[in-house]
């Protein structure tokens, strides 16, 4: 971060991003505090929604446009599944297993648009945003406003190609996190029978 900070962020000058992506360390790890807490405090509310939906951003995919196959919507992109190592893929597979949706979208504030987002969504939905860490408290709070209970799931490293890195890189999130924020079990290990409960 302090090498970014030297020698990449000064040629930020004049971009739109400039304040975003000089956050210093402490404003990362109160925003992960933030969402721990945020976490916590909606968790019982997000438990009980009918419907979970979980929003991916676009630095999620394997392969950047025009190589990533994802019908644009309105507000988010649908997964086409043309690249099995995509973990875009993955989730989509994921979740019409387990009954939640997956959203591809290219920014947040896209999918909280007021009533269109809403519709997108659903009423009643339950919302887990997967995001890196500057953006995890404002998306909460605007799937708050729309009636949404949100969970937070971190990625494991910023990549995307807008904000942090020339070319973009694929990032990554934490399976066994997201599985525990929607409350499905891990599968069982290969070779080793599931539990019986």
């Amino acid at each position: 971060m302090e090498r970014f900070l030297a020698e990449e962020h000064p040629s930020y000058s004049w971009r739109e991003d400039v304040v975003f992506a000089a956050r210093p360390r402490v404003e990362y790890h109160l925003n992960m505090v933030g969402a721990e807490l945020m976490n916590r405090a909606q968790r019982a509310a997000f438990l009980q929604t009918p419907r979970k939906a979980v929003i991916v951003p676009a630095c999620l995919r394997y392969h950047p446009r025009p190589r990533c196959r994802a019908v644009s919507g309105p507000l988010a992109c649908e997964c086409r599944g043309c690249e099995p190592r995509c973990r875009v893929r993955q989730l989509t597979r994921l979740g019409a297993e387990q009954g939640f949706d997956v959203f591809l979208v290219p920014h947040e504030s896209s999918v909280f648009a007021g009533e269109a987002g809403r519709q997108l969504l659903g009423d009643g939905a339950g919302i887990v945003g997967v995001t890196c860490v500057p953006n995890l408290l404002a998306g909460g709070w605007k799937a708050l406003r729309l009636g949404l209970p949100p969970q937070c799931v971190l990625l494991d490293h910023c990549g995307c190609r807008k904000h942090w890195h020339d070319e973009g890189i694929s990032t990554e999130i934490d399976e066994a996190e997201l599985r525990r924020v929607l409350a499905i079990e891990e599968p069982p290990e290969a070779g080793r029978p599931a539990p019986i409960r």
